[in-house]
């Protein structure tokens, strides 16, 4: 009996040495602690965060003392976000990795901004945005 489960396009194809997805990028063991990578080399001093998101995120920045503040989706799941200050930035989660189109349109409002991509893992990161 073989096992099933994980990622089937991560599976070595047999005689060939695969480069993994994302392979030129920094390497965490967790969302939680790319997302904290993420907030130091930013320097901000507030993170504005969704209430659709997994408890452990404001666990970790309380953990790490960080500042932040929840903010509302709308029913297709963009951030519903006012007042982001210059030292802030925004928490945005392509959910289900089917929110490209609002990720472009928030990009091109110039927030400071990090991509949660953990559940759209093979989507292409985006220039110059936190992923």
């Amino acid at each position: 009996m073989s096992v099933i489960g994980g990622y089937f396009g991560l599976e070595p194809k047999s005689g060939k040495k695969q480069e993994p997805p994302h392979s030129s990028m920094y390497k965490v063991n967790s969302g939680r602690n790319a997302l904290a990578l993420a907030i130091r080399s930013m320097n901000c001093k507030k993170i504005h965060i969704p209430y659709y998101t997994c408890g452990v995120i404001s666990m970790m920045l309380a953990m790490h003392q960080i500042d932040y503040e929840y903010y509302w989706i709308n029913e297709d799941l963009s951030p519903r976000i006012n007042g982001i200050g210059d030292e802030e930035t925004v928490l945005i989660t392509n959910y289900f990795g089917i929110c490209d189109r609002k990720v472009n349109t928030i990009i091109e409002t110039g927030r400071n901004l990090i991509l949660d991509n953990a559940q759209a893992f093979f989507h292409i990161p985006l220039l110059d945005i936190d992923t």
